[in-house]
């Protein structure tokens, strides 16, 4: 997995490439959690170069997801497609958080 911090007007995006598993969740969680700590509070998670998410995957983005609302922000899923976005919707995730298709969509401004 690799993860690649943008800023977009007062958003964090991270683009979230490869595997979200097991193996891979806690760096993942690490990494939101070290923005958060430094005083993010908007994030967006771009899943467009996403492969694959594993029910660890989706706990780590719940654990994120509380943790940036619990810091008074905003949290966005973005760009999920094929099989990720399959397991987003059976998980029930397309409807307990904002969903944007793209980046460049106002929706997706915090």
């Amino acid at each position: 997995m690799q993860l690649e911090n943008e800023r977009r007007g007062g958003s964090l995006v991270v683009r979230v490439k490869g595997r979200l598993d097991a193996a891979t969740t806690p760096a993942f969680e690490a990494h939101c959690q070290q923005a958060l700590a430094e005083g993010e509070r908007n994030l967006i998670l771009d899943f467009g170069p996403l492969e694959y998410i594993s029910s660890a995957g989706l706990r780590g983005v719940l654990a994120t997801a509380k943790a940036a609302g619990a810091a008074g922000g905003e949290f966005t899923l973005a760009n999920a497609r094929g099989l990720v976005r399959e397991v987003l919707d059976i998980s029930g995730f397309l409807r307990m958080f904002r969903v944007v298709d793209s980046l460049d969509t106002p929706d997706a401004k915090a």
